[in-house]
């Protein structure tokens, strides 16, 4: 599957990468440098081959589903028990799930049966380094993706062989510059969180078949992780910026 924007969101959905560089004085060269690392020591475990066999399946697993539902930091478990039922009935194998890092928490808080069907869902975990003390070695036991994001302000390379006992074969790596990558993908967006809505998107999803769960553009979710409040916020506020390039607003909250 072939990872393009539509012609009328692909230059703006990138621009906003540039705009967040520069509002928050990151340099273009560290994100580079993140990417290419992430970039060599994937290729020191993994073959080209494999990361593209994982790009591909997660692309099949999206197009071929009815509805994505994306998990968002500020999930409650609470409110979902009132909707899991009719959400996770067992027939409903098409619902799809895609899960903003840490938030895989939320998930994993879910009593039986909801947090196996739930899992059985999730086609892949966006992850830029922030929830990784929430993920739980349980996960191996589903066919659930992981995509690591590199950026300048984090360096993954020493967590992969970690992630590599929990989701095997099945990681592969996006970035957030303008140049080509080997064996990595910029999908646009800024945050885990809208990098999904890309992500789902990118499959050729209707807006009507997109569904955010946990989302809140003002404050901090429990499921964030590590973050410094203060920049989370600036960043969320970005996060509503490339939802509202992709068509979504009042939706999300």
């Amino acid at each position: 599957m072939e990872y393009n924007f539509p012609t009328s969101l692909s230059t703006k959905c990138f621009q906003i990468q540039e705009r967040a560089r520069s509002e928050f004085n990151w340099p273009l060269n560290l994100d580079i440098q993140s990417a290419q690392k992430l970039a060599h020591t994937f290729l020191d475990i993994f073959t080209l081959a494999e990361l593209n066999a994982t790009w591909e399946l997660i692309g099949q697993k999206l197009s071929k589903a009815s509805t994505i539902t994306i998990i968002g930091a500020d999930s409650s478990v609470e409110k979902w028990m009132d909707v899991l039922p009719d959400w996770l009935k067992p027939h409903n194998h098409r619902a799809t799930i895609l899960v903003a890092d840490g938030s895989i928490g939320a998930l994993l808080a879910l009593e039986e049966p909801y947090q196996s069907r739930a899992l059985k869902r999730t086609c892949a975990i966006l992850s830029d380094g922030d929830g990784f003390s929430f993920f739980h070695p349980i996960l191996k036991d589903f066919e659930i993706a992981l995509i690591l994001h590199a950026h300048g302000n984090n360096d993954l390379s020493p967590s992969l062989s970690d992630a590599k006992a929990v989701f095997g074969s099945k990681i592969c790596f996006s970035h957030q510059v303008p140049n080509k990558i080997t064996g990595g993908k910029n999908i646009g967006g800024l945050t885990d969180g809208d990098r999904c809505a890309c992500l789902a998107v990118l499959s050729g999803k209707s807006k009507s078949n997109i569904i955010f769960e946990g989302f809140h553009l003002t404050r901090v979710g429990k499921w964030s992780g590590k973050t410094d409040p203060r920049i989370k916020i600036k960043k969320l506020d970005y996060m509503g910026k490339v939802l509202k390039i992709l068509g979504f607003s009042e939706e999300i909250i």
